[in-house]
């Protein structure tokens, strides 16, 4: 159980079963509050260990003869409390626009001419034939 100086935080395993103890009339089983919680205990005894332990001990629950769980006034009161902080306005930046898409500008080709200024002799390999194998090829360029 995630616990700090005034009990269970909201959302851990030990919180939501206080939270399906009152939605239930302030008992429940434990069939009726694992399908809540995204925890697999894998038995009743872990769920009891990890999960109801804890409560009876900070006085938030009690085990009933039954085999039933019943929340106590301290309980009660912790989940009220933790109501009354939970924000009224969702936070975060909200629904996003969709983007929109730039207008179509066509490609000027002027633009990607290369520039004819080379380096004198930058192109004389084309000159000279290339050596595959034991024979001379002679540059083709691309094609």
């Amino acid at each position: 159980m995630t616990t700090h100086a005034r009990g269970p935080r909201r959302g851990c395993s030990a919180y939501v079963a206080l939270e399906q103890m009152i939605a239930r009339g302030g008992k429940a089983t434990y069939a009726q509050i694992t399908p809540a919680m995204s925890v697999n205990f894998r038995s009743v005894t872990r769920f009891e260990q990890l999960v109801i332990e804890p409560l009876i001990l900070n006085s938030m629950a009690r085990r009933l003869p039954s085999g039933e769980f019943e929340i106590t006034d301290a309980g009660r009161a912790h989940v009220t409390v933790g109501e009354s902080i939970k924000p009224n306005k969702p936070s975060g930046a909200g629904i996003v626009p969709p983007a929109v898409r730039p207008e179509f500008r066509p490609l000027q080709p002027g633009r990607f001419v290369s520039s004819p200024d080379t380096r004198p002799g930058a192109l004389d390999y084309r000159q000279y034939p290339s050596l595959m194998g034991d024979e001379r090829v002679p540059y083709r360029g691309k094609p």
